[in-house]
């Protein structure tokens, strides 16, 4: 009896012991100040997690389809860019002697000519014309593709032209050459051109790898051939499938186990104007059908991956198709002072052929071949419909203009197409009146949409956020993020959209998809600096942000699980400490005036009417110079700027005069400076004097913080305002000319560790999710409540790095990647370390 009585005694300790651990011990309680305790109940299962949460945003953006994916090896191939010969060189050469290259502005002579007379088709209107008249000489053209094509010996490769020839002597050459011109390759010759535009194909061996290659087409002889469509491919493509996309790059995205993919922009569907604009029409049929146009990220789109290839793509790697249309405006972000010519399509006219494509892209994913639409795809070779489920209306649209044509399509899409998501769009970014008022007026006019949000932000915000969507009305519109990223390609970056990722997680009754931004960038030739995946003609590289993005992807559970992680008190020290900044952006400015007044004292610390040249400025850039009492920028440059070299002022009031003398923007007006890296600063007739914003520079990145109403964004040139800025402590506000415009208060993050937990109910797995963004390993104590009992082994894939300034390149392609490692001994009560800068998967098995 005393046995029984002692058995009984014991398990109802460890079952208190273990209530009284869910309940919230403190973490000073159950291992030291810095420790933090998970508590997680398998029994309480929260909501299903949406199942299409994770995935990505592809966008030809840094040459991401052009010379990356789209795996086509010549540029320029069918000599509608804006100089017809771009890319191309023309070399003329006889049996006497050595080639000799012929300069583009001498090609409207009779031997070399582009011609749009009698083309191919009217969206392919320009051709070539080649007229050699002397029987010994041989007239070149030659491509070099994306700065370089790239071969591997050995490798096969596809060719193919489109000609025509009214002479009876009609042969034409092609051959792969090595940057010198020598032949690396078979010559191949295709003769009996007739006279009637036809497509030639053939293959060529490479007998070198090199990734400076040409490829070469020629005619000798007394010929005259027109020809156009020009191409190379490698033969080794995705699903060989013959002029594919590129292997590598597709199983790269394929690995990630994407649950959606947005498509095919971004600012690219906008244009930047009514030509420029994105129809998915003229991307489908044959390749030498399609319509190319410029897009707003300043090159040529050929189309080659157009909307048949994207539904085929989402198909392979599994990933729901997310297509975007244009609302019937041009990108409002960039505006006319960018060099966007502004369109809007009658609401009720012009509108409604944009509508009407809406309607037919949707026939086209899922009609049947008795449909105009469905038809096309079945002759394209897909039977099966694509199982089109949303459509995306406009890219960062905002405003009465946006809204007025959002219900118009919904109108009708409604009505026509009932299966459908649509999804409406909050603007370019995370707060502010136009973001509230998009809000507004989605909860009034559009509330069953999915609504978009985008937003690029430092490491900090995405830290100081995790608990954005908490906020949310949980019956309320349902939330895709579009576009996110941390602004930096540093393991510091992906450690904050990790931990970003957790509260996504959390919050995923509301958040229903979620997409990092860019997808893909040459290595060479990019717009944005911030991607997933960068590329070259031979191989690419994943980042930390990837990687970080894979463990999320491939460690979906199906249902939320109850949890609550105590937290050890942290200070971060949120007062603002740092010097001053007066700078410009694409704007000559004037300043004077200055004075810097401590908010305790009432002492002037720093002042300066610039009587003359001041040392405790430093000139970071731009030529700045002091006339007349005045500091001046006398020219149109970006990011010009002076700092105080003092970085420790705090709690202090910033006054001054500023004009505008000229250029498109405003003032910039920084405080906090600590280095020329990390500052804030007012930003005065930002976005092309459209906005004023107060933005955080972290590291060099900037993010906005608080942006003012509309009525504040523009600055008159010649105008005189004074500006003022209050720094108390960590909160800060701003005047112009005696108005307060904007105030915010800096919070700091309250953690150091982020978790989520979810329940895998097809493998029945707890997923705990563990991201520590600090410098030094932090203890978590795991404590599982509930019906179901753990195995004592468990399975970690983690990511982490010796410092968070590490990031991945092609020298070095896997610094930071996913390591496995096992846990032996776990119970529902273990000690999980989680190492420095590291996010971590814990999977363990219930039973």
């Amino acid at each position: 009896m005393k046995k029984k009585y002692l058995s009984i005694l014991i398990a109802t300790f460890f079952s208190i012991t273990t209530v009284l651990g869910y309940c919230g011990a403190s973490a000073s309680e159950i291992g030291g100040d810095d420790a933090y305790t998970l508590n997680v109940n398998t029994d309480q299962k929260l909501f299903d997690v949406s199942d299409v949460l994770t995935g990505l945003f592809f966008e030809d953006i840094n040459h991401g389809a052009d010379g990356g994916l789209y795996a086509e090896l010549v540029e320029n191939r069918s000599f509608e860019y804006e100089k017809s010969l771009d890319s191309w060189k023309i070399e003329k050469s006889n049996t006497t002697g050595p080639a000799v290259e012929i300069r583009e502005e001498s090609t409207t002579d009779s031997q070399v000519k582009v011609c749009s007379d009698n083309p191919l088709n009217s969206n392919n209107p320009n051709y070539v014309e080649l007229n050699s008249k002397d029987k010994n000489e041989t007239l070149k053209l030659v491509n070099d593709g994306y700065k370089g094509i790239t071969v591997k010996e050995g490798d096969k490769y596809d060719f193919s032209f489109w000609a025509r020839s009214t002479e009876k002597r009609n042969k034409v050459t092609v051959q792969i050459e090595d940057e010198d011109g020598n032949v690396i390759s078979e010559a191949k010759t295709v003769d009996k051109i007739g006279n009637e535009w036809k497509k030639y194909e053939g293959h060529l061996r490479a007998e070198k790898s090199t990734s400076n290659a040409k490829f070469a087409v020629s005619v000798k002889g007394e010929e005259k051939i027109d020809l156009d469509m020009i191409s190379l491919f490698p033969q080794d493509t995705w699903k060989n499938r013959k002029y594919g996309l590129r292997e590598d790059l597709v199983k790269r995205i394929s690995d990630l186990k994407p649950k959606f993919l947005r498509f095919p922009g971004g600012c690219v569907i906008e244009g930047a104007n009514k030509e420029g604009m994105y129809n998915w029409k003229d991307t489908i049929g044959n390749v030498e059908e399609r319509k190319e146009i410029r897009n707003v990220w300043g090159y040529d789109q050929s189309y080659g991956l157009g909307f048949y290839e994207y539904f085929q793509l989402c198909e392979d790697i599994g990933a729901v198709p997310v297509p975007v249309l244009n609302c019937g405006m041009t990108c409002q972000f960039r505006g006319p002072k960018s060099g966007v010519s502004t369109y809007m399509a009658d609401v009720g006219g012009d509108l409604d052929s944009y509508i009407q494509d809406a309607v037919d892209l949707v026939e086209y994913a899922n009609g049947d071949e008795s449909t105009t639409w469905g038809k096309k795809r079945v002759e394209a070779g897909h039977k099966k419909p694509f199982n089109l489920k949303y459509l995306a209306i406009g890219n960062e649209q905002w405003g009465n203009e946006y809204h007025k044509r959002f219900e118009a399509f919904q109108k009708v899409l409604n009505e026509k197409c009932p299966g459908i998501t649509l999804i409406s769009t909050s603007g370019p970014s995370a707060d502010g009146s136009q973001f509230d008022d998009a809000w507004k007026w989605i909860n009034e006019k559009a509330k069953n949409t999915m609504v978009d949000e985008h937003y690029y932000m430092n490491p900090d915000w995405f830290l100081k956020n995790t608990d954005r969507y908490s906020k949310y009305d949980r019956n309320g519109p349902k939330v895709f993020v579009g576009e996110y990223a941390s602004k930096s390609n540093t393991l510091k970056s992906a450690l904050a959209e990790g931990a970003y990722l957790t509260g996504l997680e959390e919050n995923s009754d509301i958040v229903k998809m979620a997409s990092y931004a860019p997808l893909f960038a040459k290595n060479d030739d990019y717009q944005w600096s911030t991607n997933m995946i960068w590329f070259n003609g031979k191989t690419n590289y994943a980042t930390p942000n990837y990687y970080v993005q894979k463990l999320f992807s491939t460690n979906l559970g199906t249902q939320m699980l109850k949890q609550e992680l105590v937290k050890p008190k942290i200070s971060e020290g949120n007062n603002i400490k740092g010097g001053i900044i007066l700078g410009s952006w694409n704007t000559k400015v004037q300043y004077d005036n200055v004075k810097v007044t401590n908010n305790d004292t009432g002492k002037e610390i720093f002042t300066d009417n610039f009587d003359s040249d001041n040392s405790e400025w430093n000139k970071v850039k731009g030529n700045w110079t002091v006339k007349d009492g005045k500091l001046i920028l006398d020219e149109i440059s970006e990011d010009c700027r002076v700092q105080t070299n003092s970085t420790d002022w705090s709690n202090y009031t910033l006054e001054l005069n500023a004009k505008k003398t000229g250029g498109n923007e405003g003032f910039l007006v920084g405080f906090g400076a600590k280095d020329t890296s990390n500052y804030y600063w007012l930003n005065v007739g930002g976005w092309n004097n459209t906005k004023t914003v107060i933005e955080k520079a972290v590291d060099g990145e900037k993010s906005t913080i608080s942006t003012a109403d509309s009525a504040y964004g523009k600055v008159n040139t010649g105008e005189e305002y004074k500006i003022k800025i209050v720094v108390s402590g960590n909160k800060i506000s701003c005047y112009i000319n005696g108005q307060l415009t904007n105030e915010v208060t800096e919070q700091g993050r309250d953690s150091d560790v982020y978790t989520s937990t979810s329940y895998d109910s097809k493998t029945n797995d707890l997923i705990v999710k563990v991201v520590n963004v600090a410098g030094e390993d932090k203890k978590v104590k795991i404590n599982i409540n509930g019906n179901q009992d753990v195995q004592s082994k468990a399975t970690v894939q983690y990511v982490t790095g010796e410092d968070e300034s590490v990031k991945n390149s092609f020298e070095n392609p896997d610094k930071v990647s996913i390591k496995t490692k096992n846990l032996n001994h776990v119970s529902k009560s273990f000690d999980y370390n989680a190492d420095k800068y590291s996010v971590s998967v814990i999977r363990l098995k219930l039973k």
